[in-house]
């Protein structure tokens, strides 16, 4: 399992707070092809969610991928500030 923690400032009320992102190892199916788990933890509740790749890198590749869209489509729709060591770049660009 990797692990990434992401800091948030809210620009409605000022509310901070931390992120946390899991991805799992890569794991084959039965039907052949790769399955990876993800777990993105926020401060109100989780999603979680299994991408399917041709190959384990693809099936990581695309855990991060979603990972990259959830963090940002929470930043717009709850109007706060996503970072990772105090850069707004967080780090998930591929």
């Amino acid at each position: 399992m990797i692990e990434r923690e992401f800091d948030y400032q809210s620009q409605k009320d000022n509310s901070s707070g931390t992120l946390i992102l899991r991805i799992f190892t890569p794991k084959l199916t039965q039907e052949d092809d790769w399955e990876c788990k993800y777990i993105l933890q926020f401060p109100e509740n989780s999603m979680e969610g299994k991408l399917i790749g041709i190959d384990s890198l693809q099936a990581l590749l695309l855990a991060i991928k979603m990972a990259k869209t959830l963090l940002i489509n929470y930043a717009d729709t709850n109007q706060v500030t996503i970072t990772w060591l105090e850069m707004d770049n967080i780090g998930l660009d591929l």
